[in-house]
C-alpha cells in the first residue's frame, strides 16, 4: 500500500460554499462565520488543504457561510 502524498502547497482544492441563515448567496467576498461540513468553526490560522485532508467529501471542502452565528 502507498503512503500518501504530503500535502503540497501547490495543490488545487475544490471548495463548495454554501449560504446558511440569512447570508446572501455570494454576494460578499468577507463573511464574519464559516463552518466546515456545518459542524464546527476553525481556527483562522487553519490551512485549506489541512481542513480537506481530514474532512473533505466527494473531492470537495464543503463552507457554509454566515452573516451571524448559525449554529452553537
Amino acid at each position: 500500500m502507498a503512503a500518501p502524498e504530503p500535502p503540497s502547497s501547490s495543490q488545487k482544492v475544490i471548495i463548495q460554499l454554501k449560504a446558511t441563515a440569512d447570508a446572501p448567496i455570494l454576494k460578499q467576498t468577507k463573511f464574519k462565520f464559516v463552518y466546515i461540513n456545518s459542524a464546527f468553526s476553525p481556527n483562522p490560522d487553519e490551512l485549506v488543504i489541512d481542513l480537506f485532508n481530514n474532512f473533505g467529501v466527494d473531492g470537495k471542502l464543503l463552507v457554509n457561510y454566515a452573516c451571524s452565528v448559525a449554529w452553537g
